[in-house]
């Protein structure tokens, strides 16, 4: 069976620290997900994806996200504020233009 939707309860899930989701119906991403703090890999390709919730800038040490094979036409700028991030996957997806903000802390020296 394919999940069509996350429960509300998946934000009491903490210590959690990979999610992997692949290939499901999912046309959402509860904002929930965002009390996930210690989510290192956030694991979403072959969903119905249209669109990333804010709260996702708020996993501030997610190393990975793969959102290929989706629906999804822009991201938001927060995801600029993931310092952690090394991997962010959007192939195949609607997205033509990412915004400068969502890059902001790529163009920072280390």
């Amino acid at each position: 069976m394919r999940a069509k939707q996350l429960p509300d309860e998946i934000g009491s899930l903490v210590r959690l620290e990979k999610l992997s989701l692949n290939n499901n119906r999912l046309s959402e991403l509860n904002q929930n997900v965002g009390k996930l703090k210690a989510l290192q890999f956030l694991l979403l390709s072959n969903n119905k994806l249209q669109a990333l919730p804010n709260s996702v800038s708020d996993c501030s040490v997610l190393e990975e996200l793969d959102v290929s094979d989706n629906q999804i036409a822009s991201i938001p700028d927060e995801l600029g504020k993931l310092e952690k991030m090394k991997t962010l996957n959007l192939d195949r997806n609607l997205v033509s233009q990412v915004s400068e903000l969502a890059w902001s802390h790529y163009n920072r020296a280390s």
